[in-house]
């Protein structure tokens, strides 16, 4: 437990860095970003995050992604600034799971979101593990295969397999 009666999360040793997958973060709230990386981090994931379009558009341009997480509205406005996220993902070489997450769970923002190439629009709030089992879900559906044809890990277990 930490100072504030807090149960800590344990942090799996990962003896291969090669076998992390590497995310994506976007969201212009700093309390959740921070959440949301730390919960990923503490399953051994490589974590990169943004809090808004220019820093998303940065790294997607220079960095390649397992998943990538992009909360609908940045920077405070009424602007969709996640949907420009996605599209940009979408658009990146070979980006296996894009996540748009809303408190908004509308019919054309949902439609939208898929048309720019999000694989899942999940509704916030929503508790991470939830978060989670949907990445593994689309990276499951994702799995490649070794020489001999059996599936390789790609689940966020901190033991998942780099493409």
């Amino acid at each position: 437990m930490n100072r504030y009666g807090a149960v800590q999360p344990v942090r799996p040793r990962i003896d291969n860095l090669a076998m992390a997958l590497r995310l994506l973060i976007v969201d212009d709230e700093a309390a959740i970003r921070f959440a949301v990386c730390e919960y990923f981090i503490a399953y051994g994931e490589i974590i990169d995050s943004a809090g808004d379009l220019t820093s998303a558009s940065e790294l997607l341009a220079h960095h390649s992604y397992d998943a990538v997480i992009a909360d609908l509205r940045l920077d405070g406005s009424e602007e969709l600034g996640g949907l420009k996220v996605i599209e940009l993902a979408a658009r990146a070489p070979a980006v296996p799971c894009i996540v748009l997450l809303s408190a908004e769970n509308s019919p054309e923002v949902i439609r939208e979101a898929l048309r720019c190439g999000a694989h899942h629009t999940l509704h916030k709030p929503l508790p991470l593990h939830e978060l989670k089992a949907c990445i593994n879900d689309r990276l499951a559906r994702q799995t490649p295969t070794d020489g001999d044809g059996s599936p390789l890990p790609r689940q966020l277990t901190g033991q998942t397999r780099r493409r």
